[in-house]
C-alpha cells in the first residue's frame, strides 16, 4: 500500500515525432488523465514541449525547472536521441541535463534503446528509466499509465517503475511474448531486417531503471538503520539567524530520540562525546497534554532535576534535564495550552542560548518573541509576532501575520523583520554523516562497554554515578595506607635497638675520664 505523501512535482514532457509513426498524443493524454485523477493531482503541474527541436531543448528546461522529464520519442542506442531536427548524442544530453541536478530527481526515456543514455544520465541524475530494447507503442503507453498513476497516489519513483512494468504485463497480458520485429509497429527509427537476430524478450522486462550509485548506496545504509530506528521521517527542520550562534530544531511529531547519533530527531552534536550516541526518549500523551522522558540505557545516564531517572518522569514547566555531565536543558510547556510545544532550550556558560529543540506533536508552531512563540530569537523586536511555522505533506510553511504562505526548501534563506533565518531540511542522512557518527548496535553492544565507560564523568547532583564512587574508595584506602599503616610500618623506634644505643652510650661515657659521669662522680667524693 503506497502512503499519501504527495510532494510537489513539475513534469515536463519533451516529444519528438519527425517520422510521425507514434502514438505520442495518446500516451500525453493518458499521462494527464492519470494523473488528475489521482489524490495528489493538485501536487503537479504538468508542461508539454511538442515537436522538440534541438534548439528548444535548453530554454524549454531553464523556464521550467522540472522536477521530473519525460520524452517520449525515438531512440537510437549509442547515437543518441531522435529530435524533430536531428539527433542529440549521449553526451550532450548527459551534459545538459547535469546541469539542472539540484532540481531535476528523475529522466524517464520512454523510447527504444535508450539504455545507453540512462547509464549517462545516471552519473548525475538520481533516477533514470530506460529501454534495453525497441519496445512496442501500447507497452510504452502502458508504462507511462502506470509509472505516473503510482506518482499521483505518493508512490516513490521505485514503486512508480513497479507499477509501470505491472501495467504493460496488465495491458498486452498473454500478448507479452508473441512479437514479430518486422510485423509490429515497433518505436523505433531503423527497422530490424533479420528477425533470427531479435531476442524475444517479454515487453514488461523492456523498461530499466537506474539509480545513482551514491544514493544507492545512502539508501541502502538508511534501510539497515530503518529496521530498528524508525527515524527518516521528513519532520526535522533547523532555523538560524545570520550572524548569531543560536539554533532552533524544530522536530514535528509527538516523540524524538536524543543522543549525538544521526538517527537522532534531537541530534545533539557533542564533539567531546559525553552525550550517548542514544540517550533518552522525550515523548508527547495527547490525552493529558503532558511531556515525558525517559532514559534508554544510556552510559551516562539522564538527569531531572539533579536525579538519576530510571522510569519515564514526567516534565514540567521549569524542570532542568541533565545528558549525563554535558549538555543541561531547561524544559518549557504550558500544560493549560493545547497547542503550546515541548521546548529543551539549551545556554552556554554565559547563560547565552545556544540552541532550542522543540516537538510539535500538533504540526504548528508561532514564530516571533511573545511567551508562547516559542520559535524566537534574540535579535527579533520584543513582543512582536511574525507568524507561524507548519508542517504539510508537500513540506514546511510559513505562514506571515497577513496569511502569505512560503514554502520553505532547503539551504535557501527566509527574511522576517528585516532579519535572515538560514534554513536545514533533515531528510537523507549521507555516507559521510554515517561514517562519523555510530547507530544503536554500538550504544548497546555489550562487547563495547569498556571502551564506553570512558565517557562517565561526575555529573552535577545526589547521585554519583558507580564508577566514581569505585575510584573515590581506592583514593581513600591509599590515603589510609600512606597516613597511618606506612608510618606504623617504617617510622616507629624499635625498643630493642633504643636499649642497644643506651647502652652502648654509657660504656664510652665510663672509658672517658674527661666526661661529665667522672666530673658529677669526683664531686660526690669530695662531699
Amino acid at each position: 500500500m503506497l502512503a499519501f505523501t504527495v510532494l510537489m512535482k513539475k513534469i515536463l514532457i519533451l516529444e519528438a515525432n519527425p517520422r510521425s509513426d507514434l502514438k505520442l498524443n495518446e500516451e500525453i493524454r493518458d499521462l494527464q488523465n492519470v494523473i488528475e485523477r489521482s489524490h495528489g493531482n493538485d501536487k503537479f503541474e504538468i508542461k508539454i514541449s511538442p515537436a522538440l527541436r534541438s534548439s528548444d531543448l535548453q530554454e524549454s528546461i531553464l523556464r521550467f525547472e522540472p522536477n521530473i522529464i519525460h520524452f517520449c520519442g525515438h531512440g537510437t542506442r549509442k547515437e543518441g536521441l531522435v529530435l524533430t531536427d536531428k539527433k542529440i548524442s549521449t553526451n550532450a544530453l548527459s551534459d545538459l541535463l547535469e546541469l539542472f541536478k539540484k532540481h531535476l530527481e528523475c529522466v524517464v526515456l520512454n523510447a527504444c534503446d535508450s539504455e545507453v543514455q540512462a547509464d549517462e544520465i545516471v552519473k548525475n541524475i538520481k533516477y533514470v528509466v530506460g529501454m534495453n530494447q525497441p519496445i512496442r507503442d501500447d507497452a510504452a503507453i502502458a508504462f507511462s499509465i502506470g509509472f505516473y498513476r503510482a506518482l499521483g497516489y505518493g508512490g516513490s519513483f521505485k514503486d512508480a517503475f513497479k507499477f509501470g512494468k505491472n501495467a504493460i504485463q496488465l495491458a498486452i497480458g498473454d500478448d507479452a511474448m508473441s512479437r514479430s520485429a518486422i510485423a509490429e509497429e515497433m518505436r523505433k527509427l531503423v527497422p530490424i531486417d533479420d528477425v533470427s537476430e531479435t531476442v524475444i524478450t517479454q515487453e514488461h522486462l523492456k523498461p530499466i531503471l537506474k539509480i545513482n550509485s551514491i544514493l544507492e548506496e545512502t539508501e541502502r545504509e538508511r534501510a539497515e538503520l530503518a529496521k530498528g530506528l524508525n527515524f527518516l521521517e521528513e519532520d526535522r527542520i533547523i532555523l538560524n539567524l545570520a550572524g548569531m550562534p543560536n539554533e532552533v530544531h524544530c522536530i514535528f511529531n509527538n516523540y524524538a530520540k536524543i543522543g549525538r547519533s544521526p538517527s537522532c530527531r534531537f541530534w545533539i552534536d557533542d564533539e567531546f562525546e559525553k552525550v550517548s550516541r542514544l540517550h533518552a526518549l522525550l515523548s508527547y500523551k495527547l490525552e493529558t497534554n503532558e511531556y515525558w522522558i525517559e532514559d534508554i540505557n544510556s552510559v551516562n545516564g539522564t538527569y531531572v532535576d539533579g536525579v538519576k531517572i530510571r522510569k519515564p518522569t514526567q516534565l514540567l514547566w521549569g524542570t532542568k534535564i541533565q545528558l549525563g555531565s554535558s549538555f543541561s536543558f531547561l524544559f518549557e510547556h504550558d500544560k493549560n495550552d493545547a497547542l503550546s510545544p515541548g521546548v529543551m532550550i539549551h545556554c552556554g556558560d554565559d547563560g547565552q542560548e545556544l540552541a532550542r529543540y522543540i516537538l510539535i506533536p500538533k504540526g504548528k508552531a508561532l514564530v516571533g518573541t511573545n511567551a508562547k512563540e516559542v520559535v524566537r530569537f534574540p535579535k527579533f523586536r520584543a513582543q512582536h509576532s511574525l507568524g507561524s511555522l507548519e508542517k504539510r505533506p508537500n513540506g514546511f510553511y510559513f505562514i506571515s501575520v497577513n496569511n502569505e504562505e512560503t514554502l520553505l526548501k532547503h539551504n535557501e534563506k527566509l527574511e522576517l523583520d528585516f532579519f535572515e533565518i538560514g534554513i536545514c531540511i533533515l531528510s537523507i542522512i549521507s555516507k559521510e554523516d554515517l561514517q562519523k557518527k555510530t547507530t544503536i548496535d554500538q550504544d548497546t553492544d555489550p562487547y563495547r562497554k569498556k571502551e564506553l565507560e570512558k565517557e562517565i564523568e561526575a555529573p552535577s547532583g545526589a547521585e554519583i554515578p558507580p564508577n566514581i564512587r569505585k575510584i573515590r574508595i581506592g583514593l581513600g584506602l591509599f590515603v589510609l595506607f600512606v597516613g597511618v599503616i606506612f608510618p606504623l610500618s617504617f617510622l616507629t623506634p624499635d625498643p630493642n635497638k633504643i636499649i642497644s644505643n643506651w647502652v652502648q652510650k654509657s660504656a664510652s661515657s665510663l672509658k672517658n675520664t674527661n666526661s661529665k659521669f667522672w666530673n658529677k662522680r669526683v664531686f660526690l667524693m669530695g662531699l
